[in-house]
């Protein structure tokens, strides 16, 4: 299960893509944001948060409980993760 919501959120790919790459350097985090986020619930397994960021292609997944931000699982997290596993 996954949420997409309607929230707020800035991330370095907001600032790459809309402002360096749109050569709009000047302006408020709020102008960037992204809006529709895909986040996860800290329930979610490993694999579960690892298939949905590739199904969005997102590096990052924000963890949300009560609809209110708890975490963020990137990609090197699982890989760190998934590395100790295996050496276990």
């Amino acid at each position: 299960m996954w949420n997409h919501q309607t929230s707020r959120l800035v991330s370095d790919r907001d600032i790459v893509t809309r402002t360096l790459a749109e050569d709009q350097i000047e302006g408020q985090a709020n102008d960037i944001m992204s809006t529709e986020i895909v986040s996860g619930h800290p329930d979610r397994s490993d694999d579960g948060a690892s298939q949905l960021m590739a199904e969005h292609q997102i590096p990052r997944l924000p963890i949300l409980e009560n609809e209110r931000l708890t975490g963020i699982v990137a990609l090197g997290d699982l890989t760190v993760k998934k590395d100790t596993d295996q050496k276990a």
